[in-house]
């Protein structure tokens, strides 16, 4: 297997449709001041196999370098994984070849691709790779957001979400630059009522948006204040992921967050799109209980994310 390592726009020319938004040349190009040189490679045996694109951090190939995942991308969904094995070991090779000490990849779960990721997880496993995380991934099957939706959660969140109905709450998209502030200001708010804060600023996200199509959500009470927001990036053909979303706290009585995603489920099913992913419920693999019951009881389902590492001393 042959590594052969192109500019962005190379990359571009011939990986002008990855399966997941975070492996295209346009997202880590706005991302490059995040880590000291990007690599873009492609895989080729013959034709084209397989593609990657990783940054170099602190002696560190990895991929993402500031994603939520990276890892490879076919050309074919059936790849065969003897081709995934061979780009492996050739990838392992270059990586050393430019005197980096360590490779770190984090997949998408695998809601995003089963087969293929399936098969990564497997050839990493068996190139000595060590899992350094394994996360729990939420994410809502939009197959499943029907009339009998409220019927088919658990009993918690069907009474939350009746609740939420009779608040008299509103949920609207935002579409001036004035709103899609407050939508970030309600989320940071929320992220630092609970004592955390955001890797994102609002200029981060607005840049972003200029090479990845976004949603910006608004929930207001019924005297027209802002209670809750979220965003959300379409990461994949018919995958949707909440970046942010959160509702501020002396308004959680009103139930917004269960009155959100029950809108957020609306409006991408009637776009048709298949996937809302709700995101990570662990950190570093320990789970936010909390997190993961609200998320399973308004009707999400649990997949895993796989990081790998290698050390190459």
């Amino acid at each position: 297997m042959k590594v052969v390592e192109v500019c962005s726009k190379d990359f571009l020319d011939v990986v002008n449709d990855p399966y997941h938004i975070y492996a295209s040349s346009g997202f880590n190009d706005l991302n490059s001041v995040k880590c000291e040189e990007v690599y873009y490679l492609l895989f080729k045996e013959r034709k084209y196999r397989l593609a990657i694109a990783g940054g170099k951090v602190m002696n560190e190939f990895r991929s993402p370098f500031s994603a939520p995942f990276g890892g490879f991308v076919f050309f074919s969904d059936s790849v065969g994984q003897e081709h995934i094995d061979r780009a492996i070991e050739a990838l392992v090779a270059w990586v050393r070849s430019k005197g980096m000490l360590k490779i770190r990849i984090t997949l998408p779960p695998a809601i995003y691709h089963d087969s293929f990721i399936s098969k990564l997880v497997n050839s990493f496993y068996r190139s000595r790779f060590s899992a350094e995380k394994i996360d729990l991934n939420h994410a809502f099957l939009l197959n499943a957001f029907d009339v009998s939706y409220q019927e088919k959660i658990c009993h918690n969140a069907r009474r939350n979400l009746k609740k939420s109905f009779s608040n008299d709450l509103t949920f609207e998209k935002a579409r001036k630059m004035e709103e899609k502030s407050i939508v970030y200001d309600v989320i940071k708010k929320n992220r630092e009522d609970k004592g955390y804060s955001l890797r994102m600023s609002f200029e981060n996200i607005i840049d972003t948006t200029d090479v990845v199509k976004a949603d910006f959500f608004l929930v207001r009470s019924n005297t027209g204040k802002p209670v809750a927001s979220s965003l959300v990036f379409h990461v994949a053909s018919d995958i949707v992921q909440v970046i942010y979303w959160g509702g501020l706290l002396e308004y959680n009585d009103l139930k917004t967050m269960n009155f959100m995603s029950y809108r957020i489920f609306d409006y991408y099913n009637k776009l048709r799109k298949k996937i809302v992913d709700i995101g990570p419920s662990t950190s570093d693999s320990v789970p936010n209980n909390g997190l993961c019951v609200f998320k399973e009881s308004i009707g999400c389902n649990v997949s895993l994310k796989f990081s790998f590492f290698r050390d190459l001393l």
